[in-house]
This record gives structure tokens, C-alpha cells and sequence, in this order.
């Protein structure tokens, strides 16, 4: 087993990890002179590769986001089986040969992940059994530490997992005090964690159901978002959902996906997973809309900030012409500004005429 000074990143694995050797090589080359030049840059065999084709690229963190209870877990791990079968993710785009993946999960959602994992295998018509690439583990929390993230590594290399999925985000970051809210902090546990896995090759998409109405975390370079177009079917468990798939590689595209996952009996019978995907028909009213419904949230916060600053306005007007009007009352009845008492004036004896 591998010591844990040998699991710590190298400089240029911090910058290129999954890149091929000669990209490392021109970095480590580069080290000294602390900057790269234009060139230099310019000349390197960068290049991407895929993971899944159209979906994601290696060695760049991933994210699959959406509103809460859209099927995000569910989705995760159906794309974990294609990609460790080798098989097309909803038929978006042709599988590449089978690859080890690895999935970290909380332990109420590792216990669930079982049935749902039996039902995605069936319809794709393959048996548990044959996902022998895929491996999940609990305990998330584990993350938060150095130790942590070095066991986290070493499991990795022990599989020689090539993608990670994280679910959810919310548990893999945080403590230390600082609030999940806090954007600064969870880009710099982002980066750790994202640095520590592709130190070892393996590009990590992290499943996130926080709320985010303007997009996509700044943080990632390529993203699935997961919506919901249609309230859920709960005589038939079926969902109707939209995805969109985007990065910085150029990977762009929108799809309809309606998922029946019947209902449970008394014996838990019933259940089922049965995606069907298409391409959106009328992506440029969607974006449309979504446009809009952007246009209307930034107008209607422009007019709660004018409100607001014509009330500050108004009340500091208000506030100057009570001044005033204290400022007239005290010179009409004597008011004493720096005792602030009333005092009578007293006629001087001297000046008195009599």
C-alpha cells in the first residue's frame, strides 16, 4: 500500500491531473520560471478526452444540479452504470469502453441505491453482476479531512476508478464553521476535493440540489441540469423532466426525459425504471422562457431596489424635517441645545432703563 506522502498531488498533477504526460512534462519544464508564456501556452497538447461522449469531459469537475426530488440520485447512478458498462447514457450519446467508476453516497442512500441499481441494470437488460466496474462507498463526511481525502485517494487508485460521483454536495463539504453558504469556502473545499481526485485520474461529478436560479456554479466547467416541465404523475410514479448539457469543451444540448417508475405495493413490488429520451422540440421556447422568467426575476429585484431607495429617501427626509421642526421649537421656547433643558432669559439689571 502505498505510503501517504505518496499520495499527496504534485505540483503539476494540481494543474493538469488526467492530462497526457506530455502536458505534465511541459508544466513541470515550465515550474521554475513561475509563469508559461503565450507560446507556450498556445502549443501545448491540451486536447480533451471524453467520458461520455457530448456529456462529460475528463479531468474537469462536473456537476448535476436541479431542484430537490427531480431524480438527480436516481439519474446519477443510471449514468454511472452506462459509463461503467459502456453503454449509451439515455441514449444521448455512444458509449466508450467500459471504465471503473466509483460513487460516494450518505448510508441512507447507500441502502436505497440497491433496488434502484437492480431496476436501472433490468433496463438496460443486464444483471447486477455484470457492473463489476462500478463501486460505491458511504460516509461522506470522511471528506472533510486530510486523512480523509488521502484514504479517499487510495480507494481510488485501488479500483482505478476514472470518474467519481459525489451525492450530494451538501455532505461532502462544510464544518469547520463555515456555512455551505458561504461561496468562498465552498470553492475552496471544491478545489480540494476536485484536486484530489483527479490527482489519480478520476474526474468527479459532484450532485448538488441547492438552489441555484442563475446557472450552473461558477466553479464548474461543465454541467447537467436537471428540471422539472411538468408536475409529477403519482398514479403511474412518472416524471417529465428537461436536461440540459453544457461545458467549456463545447458540449451543448437539451433533452426531454419522461422516467416511469411505478408504485410500490404492499410488497414493495411494482417498482420499475423506464426512461425515454428525446430531443427537445422547442428548445428556443424554453430558453425562451427561461430568458423571460430571468428578465422578470432581474426587473422585479431592480424595482424592490428603487422601492427601497425611495424609501430610504423618504425617510430621511422625513428625518430632516423633523430636525427642522425640533431645530424652530426650541428657538420659539428656549431650549437649551447643549443641556437640553428649558431655561427663561433673565432681563440684566444694567441694561434695565428704569
Amino acid at each position: 500500500m502505498s505510503q501517504p506522502s505518496d499520495l499527496l498531488l504534485t505540483p503539476a498533477g494540481a494543474y493538469c491531473a488526467g492530462a497526457p504526460p506530455a502536458v505534465v512534462d511541459l508544466l513541470d519544464a515550465a515550474a521554475p520560471k513561475v509563469f508559461m508564456s503565450a507560446q507556450q501556452v498556445a502549443a501545448g497538447p491540451w486536447g480533451h478526452s471524453w467520458i461520455l461522449p457530448g456529456v462529460l469531459v475528463r479531468g474537469t469537475p462536473a456537476v448535476l444540479y436541479g431542484p430537490p426530488k427531480s431524480l438527480l440520485s436516481s439519474i446519477a447512478i443510471d449514468l454511472a452504470v452506462s459509463v461503467a458498462l459502456g453503454l449509451r447514457w439515455f441514449g444521448t450519446a455512444l458509449g466508450l469502453p467500459p471504465t471503473s467508476v466509483a460513487m460516494l453516497v450518505g448510508s441512507s442512500d447507500l441502502i436505497m441505491s440497491g433496488g434502484l441499481l437492480s431496476r436501472v441494470c433490468r433496463s438496460k437488460g443486464r444483471a447486477v453482476e455484470d457492473v463489476s466496474s462500478l463501486h460505491l462507498r458511504d460516509n461522506l463526511r470522511l471528506l472533510r479531512s486530510d486523512a480523509g481525502l488521502n484514504e479517499l485517494q487510495t480507494a481510488l487508485r485501488r479500483v482505478d476508478a476514472r470518474l467519481i460521483i459525489i451525492d450530494p454536495l451538501s455532505l461532502a463539504i462544510g464544518g469547520g464553521g463555515f456555512p455551505m453558504s458561504d461561496p468562498l469556502w465552498t470553492e475552496n473545499q471544491l478545489y480540494e476535493l476536485s484536486e484530489c481526485c483527479m490527482g489519480v485520474g478520476a474526474t468527479p461529478l459532484f450532485v448538488d440540489s441547492r438552489h441555484h436560479p442563475d446557472g450552473p456554479p461558477a466553479f464548474f466547467q461543465q454541467w447537467i441540469e436537471v428540471s422539472r416541465v411538468a408536475p409529477y404523475a403519482r398514479e403511474e410514479g412518472r416524471s417529465e423532466l428537461r436536461l440540459e448539457i453544457g461545458g467549456a469543451a463545447g458540449q451543448s444540448s437539451v433533452h426531454q426525459l419522461s422516467v416511469t417508475e411505478g408504485v410500490a405495493d404492499g410488497c414493495f413490488e411494482g417498482r420499475c425504471w423506464e426512461p425515454r429520451i428525446q430531443p427537445d422540440p422547442h428548445p428556443s421556447v424554453i430558453n425562451g422562457k427561461h430568458y423571460l422568467d430571468h428578465t422578470r426575476v432581474s426587473l422585479v429585484n431592480a424595482y424592490a431596489h428603487l422601492v427601497d431607495d425611495a424609501y430610504r429617501q423618504k425617510v430621511h427626509q422625513s428625518y430632516l424635517a423633523e430636525e427642522a421642526r425640533e431645530a424652530e421649537r426650541r428657538l420659539l421656547h428656549g431650549v437649551d441645545e447643549d443641556y437640553g433643558h428649558d431655561y427663561e432669559y433673565e432681563e440684566d439689571p444694567e441694561y434695565d432703563d428704569e
